[in-house]
């Protein structure tokens, strides 16, 4: 009995006791749970983030006069200063109202009073109706001072358009012509610089209400395959956590029956390294207060198949300034000391690199580095023999 044969028993073996996925050709199926996931930031220093950006509430404290300043300080109630912005911009909060939807919104807003085509649900501290400078921030230019563009040359991503420009990073790991226009708009940010950092996105679970499965399959050789298939898929239930906090790997997840979390893509595996082609895929995101979504368009995924099944890498592509902009509408006003959602996002739009609007000719997304740590996972199939499809 030659390999192949032999190689096809213990498939089929392994199969029954629901190790891997058996198949005619003894390829086998390795699915992952993905945990933190996250925009990955690199270490700055002064050239790179000369100044601090500024955060709304700092912006708005220049506009005022050092008589009104003066007034705010001897007050000593540091919500002072935002309730007066909130007054003098004219920000509109409604009551909280669980029964919001996307589609019940634009009937709830008029009614609620909000100006015609403005505002957003956002989910701080309750979910309610909210017209601000994070629901729509190109509306408060006013309140986008001070913002600081990163403007070193080192960052995380990918080369999306095989073309190596003066204005394109060079990767963490050497790679020229590297696209991640998101990092570059507003990597100096603080909570870009401080969720961002490796040591700290890699051990937070981001997204753990709504996690992201990734599944592997026709793979005859995990080192080097020249034709596998990628499925991705939004899992149905929140993730499970081990004693240690961390993502509690060979746990089973359905995939949500939604379609718009399903995307699939051809790739290949070069010395234990995946690789796929660009597709378009969205990524459900639901941590804190935000329930939102990442649309990716001409993504690729690049991960590395690692010895104990798991799967660390990122998804690289041009996620859209719609999807963006929705999780800085959900926030509303709770960064008002920190960020500034108008800064930003005009910083977002004026480095958008990608997919232009056939009318405006304006780019309409951006591109991103998204970063991943997965551990593997069962993958359950509503009638796939035993239910399952395992990594290995």
């Amino acid at each position: 009995m030659g390999d192949k044969g032999l190689k096809s028993i213990a498939v089929a073996l392994l199969a029954a006791v629901g190790g891997i996925a058996a198949t005619d050709n003894a390829s086998e199926t390795r699915s992952f749970i993905i945990g933190p996931m996250y925009m990955p930031s690199v270490e700055v220093d002064e050239k790179s983030c000369p100044t601090k950006p500024k955060s709304a509430l700092a912006a708005f404290r220049d506009t005022l006069s050092p008589e009104e300043q003066a007034k705010l300080a001897a007050e000593k109630n540091p919500r002072a200063l935002g309730e007066l912005m909130a007054k003098r911009f004219g920000f509109k909060r409604g009551p909280a109202d669980d029964t919001l939807t996307r589609a019940n919104f634009k009937e709830r807003a008029l009614a609620a009073g909000l100006p015609a085509g403005k505002g957003a649900i956002s989910s701080y501290p309750r979910r309610h109706l909210a017209y601000d400078l994070c629901t729509n921030p190109l509306d408060f230019p006013a309140l986008a001072t001070g913002h600081q563009e990163y403007l070193g040359k080192t960052g995380y991503g990918m080369d999306l358009d095989g073309k190596v420009s003066k204005d394109d990073l060079t990767g963490v790991d050497g790679e020229k012509g590297v696209d991640n226009a998101w990092y570059q708009a507003v990597g100096c940010a603080n909570i870009a610089r401080s969720l961002g950092d490796p040591k700290v996105g890699d051990n937070v679970i981001v997204s753990r209400q709504a996690p992201t499965l990734v599944e592997v399959t026709g793979i005859d050789d995990d080192h080097n395959d020249d034709a596998v298939e990628v499925n991705v898929y939004a899992a149905a239930r929140p993730l499970e956590l081990d004693a240690r906090g961390n993502t509690l790997a060979w746990a089973s997840f359905k995939p949500l029956s939604d379609k718009t979390y399903i995307a699939h893509t051809k790739g290949r595996i070069t010395d234990g390294v995946l690789l796929t082609e660009p597709f378009d895929v969205t990524l459900r995101m639901h941590e804190s207060i935000i329930d939102s979504y990442r649309e990716l368009k001409r993504a690729r995924i690049k991960a590395t198949l690692r010895p104990d099944g798991g799967l660390d890498g990122g998804f690289y592509g041009y996620q859209t300034l719609t999807s963006l902009e929705d999780a800085y509408a959900q926030s509303s006003t709770i960064g008002v000391d920190m960020i500034s959602c108008p800064a930003e996002v005009l910083a977002l739009h004026k480095h958008a690199d990608g997919f232009p609007d056939p009318r405006t000719r304006r780019n309409t997304a951006i591109s991103v580095a998204l970063r991943f740590k997965a551990v593997p996972a069962f993958v359950v199939h509503d009638g796939a023999a035993n239910g399952k499809v395992a990594s290995r």
